[in-house]
């Protein structure tokens, strides 16, 4: 109680554990006992959460990197390059295909601009951290999908960016695919072949590489889609309110 939830994050391993990260650290759902439990020695006040298998990382509010790679394991940081700048956004990979036990990371950064704007920068880590790209935005703010073993998005505002390694010269690659100005996407998700977009006046279908998108329709239940999941030919739209809305959607 009188604990803000500050980060939430489901761990997809077991019956998927619902995480929720607190000023007091971090706390397990126990759907079985149906209450939450705090963990032991865990970072507080973490203002980002991401979980894939056993590992977890998370990013608190003086931007510092946190690791965890497997329940009851100790916590370590990991320093990054992003001195000064605000920690939006941290996806974890695959274990570095190399045979190095560290997990692939990518951390979106943000800092104010005199322009007005944000300077937005992209970092990967498998072995070294590096910057893939450097991106600007009238607010700092992101989604990001990062499928296993494929391309990462990003969506700023109104547009769609895609980083990827250009078959051609082995070099990255950076593709953008513009909406409407004005229109907002909300709610980013992928499928096998293909991805999912919500803005803020329609619902999308793109193709797997973000290049091509068509309008399915107008939003359920007309209000705005703030998550997208597609899972086994059905896709999941939750709008702000609570709603939740699902259809079954064609292989093609």
């Amino acid at each position: 109680e009188d604990e803000p939830v500050t980060a939430m994050a489901l761990q997809p391993t077991g019956d998927n554990t619902l995480l929720a990260a607190a000023a007091g650290g971090l706390y397990r759902w126990d759907g079985m006992a149906g209450q939450w439990h705090r963990e032991g020695e865990t970072p507080g006040g973490l203002v980002a959460l991401e979980a894939t298998g056993d590992i977890l990382a998370g990013v608190d509010a003086e931007a510092r990197l946190w690791l965890r790679d497997a329940p009851g394991s100790a916590w370590r940081t990991l320093t990054g390059p992003w001195a000064g700048q605000a920690v939006l956004r941290v996806l974890l990979g695959n274990t570095a295909a190399d045979g190095a036990s560290e997990p692939a990371l990518t951390v979106l950064t943000a800092r104010p601009t005199e322009q007005g704007h944000y300077a937005m920068t992209v970092w990967q880590r498998s072995g070294d951290w590096r910057e893939l790209a450097a991106l600007a935005a009238d607010i700092p703010a992101a989604l990001a999908l990062w499928p296993q073993g494929r391309d990462l998005f990003l969506a700023l505002q109104h547009r769609v960016v895609r980083l990827f390694t250009d078959p051609a010269s082995g070099d990255l690659a950076v593709a953008q695919y513009f909406f409407a100005e004005g229109e907002q996407v909300t709610a980013l998700a992928c499928g096998t072949a293909r991805l999912w977009a919500a803005t803020t006046a329609a619902l999308y279908r793109g193709d797997a590489t973000g290049a091509q998108w068509t309008l399915v329709g107008a939003l359920p239940g007309g209000a705005p889609v703030i998550a997208l999941t597609e899972e086994a030919g059905r896709l999941t739209a939750v709008t702000l309110g609570g709603g939740c809305w699902r259809a079954e959607v064609a292989d093609e």
